[in-house]
């Protein structure tokens, strides 16, 4: 394909217009680099900019999108390949950095759970309320997860007992 001014402008305006990335030729960025060289219109390369400016930023929205999705963007050039996937890197772990000791404690707790919180009730109580201001209602074989204060009370006066 001979790149022109029409043509650049062609796909500057569908891109544009578009909420999805639009096909290029093969060898795109490499025709345009040429065009842009001879043609050295001012016109040209601010139309060229702006298709690159709207490409990039869908690129960088798909990168984004990556971590809720897991789509791959269709329809990018090498070069648009490489940057996605050099930014999805970066970005990955950028966000691995900020979260990983989060999910860790998250992990943490939830294991927490899993030991200490849950008990089975041995007998049937009529309906209190807690020290966490919560009503509650227990029967008798009963896996509940209780506040650590109650569950402790619970136990020791022989309502419940822990789950081994």
């Amino acid at each position: 394909m001979i790149l022109t001014f029409e043509k650049i402008r062609a796909l500057q305006w569908k891109e544009k217009n578009e909420k999805k990335l639009q096909e290029l030729p093969e060898n795109f960025y490499e025709e345009l680099q040429e065009y842009v060289k001879k043609s050295k219109q001012d016109n040209a390369i601010l139309v060229a900019k702006d298709l690159i400016d709207t490409r990039t930023r869908k690129i960088f929205e798909s990168v984004i999108n990556y971590f809720k999705t897991k789509e791959i963007p269709v329809n990018m050039t090498k070069e648009e390949k490489e940057m996605f996937y050099t930014v999805l890197e970066i970005f990955s772990k950028f966000r691995e950095s900020l979260f990983k000791e989060f999910i860790y404690q998250k992990e943490e707790k939830k294991e927490e759970i899993k030991e200490s919180g849950f008990v089975i009730v041995t007998e049937n109580l009529p309906c209190f309320v807690g020290p966490d201001l919560k009503i509650y209602e227990l029967k008798k074989n009963d896996k509940v997860f209780l506040p650590e204060d109650l569950k402790n009370l619970l136990i020791k006066y022989g309502y419940c007992k822990k789950i081994e």
